[in-house]
C-alpha cells in the first residue's frame, strides 16, 4: 500500500508532472510538549484541515521539533529529471514575542539536505515555502526522507504554542 497522502496530480509545464504529497503516519517529535501530533498529516493536498500538532512551550530558548516522514514518490521514474523540489508547511503561533525562530529542512538518512529555511512566526495560519529543495530522485523515494520543523522559544518562561497544520512536499518532474 504506497505511503502518504496523494495529492492532485496535474500537468504544470509541458512534458512534466507535478505531484503533491502530504506525509503519512505519525510524526516524531522533541521538545517541551506536543499534542495531536497526528494532525500535521491530515488531509489531503491542497486541502488545509485546520487541524493542528501543537508545541507548548514555557522553557526559556527550549527548542523542539517535528519530523514528518510517508511521503509517497514511489510513481517519479528513477530516470526522471527533477524540475523543482518545493515543501509549503502551514502554521501559527500563540503569541509572536514568545517565539525567536523556526525552520524547515530536508532529511536524509538523518543527514540535512539542502540549507534550512527560515518560517514566518504569525499569529495567523501562513505557509511557508521553500525553494529547491537539491534531493535526487533516489533521496525522494527513500524511506527516511523527511521534513523537520525545528522550533526556538524566546529567551523567557512563558508559555507559548506553535501549531503546524501541515507539511507539503511538491515535486515537478520530466519523465
Amino acid at each position: 500500500m504506497p505511503r502518504g497522502r496523494l495529492g492532485v496530480i496535474a500537468s504544470g509545464k509541458q512534458n512534466s508532472v507535478t505531484l503533491v504529497r502530504r506525509g503519512a503516519g505519525t510524526p516524531a517529535t522533541t521538545g517541551t510538549t506536543w499534542s495531536t501530533v497526528t494532525n500535521a498529516v491530515d488531509g489531503t493536498p491542497p486541502a488545509n484541515p485546520a487541524t493542528y500538532a501543537v508545541l507548548t512551550n514555557a522553557v526559556s530558548s527550549g527548542v523542539g521539533s517535528i519530523d514528518v516522514t510517508g511521503y509517497d514518490f514511489s510513481s517519479v521514474p528513477a530516470a526522471a529529471t527533477l524540475v523543482s523540489v518545493t515543501a509549503t508547511i502551514r502554521s501559527l503561533v500563540s503569541n509572536a514575542s514568545r517565539w525567536t525562530s523556526g525552520s524547515l529542512q530536508a532529511m536524509v538518512n538523518a543527514a540535512a539536505v539542502g540549507t534550512a529555511k527560515a518560517m514566518t512566526i504569525n499569529t495567523s495560519a501562513t505557509n511557508d515555502t521553500t525553494v529547491n529543495i537539491p534531493v535526487t530522485v533516489a533521496q525522494l523515494k527513500d524511506a527516511t526522507f523527511l521534513m523537520r520543523a525545528t522550533l526556538t522559544h524566546a529567551a523567557n518562561t512563558q508559555s507559548g504554542t506553535w501549531s503546524i497544520d501541515h507539511i507539503d512536499v511538491t515535486v515537478v518532474y520530466a519523465p
